[in-house]
């Protein structure tokens, strides 16, 4: 009886290993992956922000705040650079 428990835990942990190997290096790539620089995504972040702040500034202007609007405005210039 004990022997078939043994042989049932070595099997669980050869199973565990395995699993964990081949598991590890699709985790680790992934992981590579999203810390690389990725130009296209940041150019995609700052095209988001761009409208966001445009959208922004045509809502003050429309509202009259005209204070606010050139401030959005001056935010879009510094992203844009």
């Amino acid at each position: 009886m004990t022997a078939h428990l043994i042989v049932l835990v070595l099997i669980g942990c050869t199973v565990a290993i395995a699993y964990g190997v081949a598991v590890f290096p699709r985790k680790l790539r992934d992981t590579i992956e999203a810390a690389r620089p990725n130009p296209a995504r940041e150019a995609q972040a700052q095209a988001e922000a761009l409208a966001e702040l445009f959208r922004n500034e045509i809502d003050a202007t429309k509202r009259g705040d005209l204070l606010a609007a050139a401030g959005f405005a001056e935010r879009a210039e510094v992203i844009r650079g």
